[in-house]
């Protein structure tokens, strides 16, 4: 969690990533930091933000639980969030990548703003039923009155199981209260289950939702060879 550390000289944003238990070992913890250190109050700003997960299971029901928070930010000139959170050979797999890009541009410009990403594997692995669930939020980023969006993206039990099902769903709740607005969203699924190398992208474009000239979200989730094939 990142609270109003910046409008100062210089600012500070310490982000803080904990896994517990993951390792079936007694106790154990991961403890991952990262630190930007006067990024804000330039213009324009950046905050890029990178974990790297190598090679953590190989164990019985593991978990990775992610969570970035960041907190009245922006109040610059045109600020980017750039999150990226990749997660390299962490199956019983020959080497197998998720790449999660979230991009944020221009989307800010107003009084305290907030961005939940929140990226939850639950014993995905090498388990019988498996659960992904993806939950982005942006809470009252637009210059309108709290506006809203909500978008889950849900897989359940999708790995080495038989039916497999990938429920999508995508909610935009009072988000606009401008002229024409724009929501693109392509969602594609391509041999995704119990195939050799498997791919799910989902690609969810927001254009010019804000009560600002053009600003674009662009979301980007990509699974790559993550299954128990080769």
């Amino acid at each position: 969690e990142t609270l109003s550390v910046f409008n100062t000289n210089p600012p500070l944003t310490r982000l803080e990533i904990e896994t517990l238990s993951v390792f079936n070992t007694s106790p154990p913890l991961t403890r991952l930091e990262i630190e930007t250190l006067s990024v804000f109050n330039t213009n324009p700003s950046l905050i890029r933000l990178e974990i790297e997960t190598l090679s953590v299971f190989n164990t019985n029901p593991s978990l990775i639980r992610l969570e970035i928070e960041t907190l009245s930010v922006f109040n610059t000139n045109p600020p980017l969030t750039r999150l990226e959170i990749e997660t390299l050979s962490v199956f019983n797999t020959n080497p197998s990548l998720i790449r999660l890009e979230i991009e944020t541009l221009s989307v800010f410009n107003t009084n305290p703003s907030l961005i939940r990403l929140e990226i939850e594997t639950l014993s995905v692995f090498n388990t019988n039923p498996s659960l992904i669930r993806l939950e982005i939020e942006t809470l009252s980023v637009f210059n309108t009155n709290p506006s809203l969006i909500r978008l889950e993206i849900e897989t359940l039990s999708v790995f080495n199981t038989n039916p497999s099902l990938i429920r999508l769903e995508i909610e935009t709740l009072s988000v606009f209260n401008t002229n024409p607005s724009l929501i693109r969203l392509e969602i594609e699924t391509l041999s995704v289950f119990n195939t050799n190398p498997s791919l799910i992208r989902l690609e969810i474009e927001t254009l010019s939702v804000f009560n600002t000239n053009p600003s674009l979200i662009r979301l980007e989730i990509e699974t790559l060879s993550v299954f128990n094939t080769n």
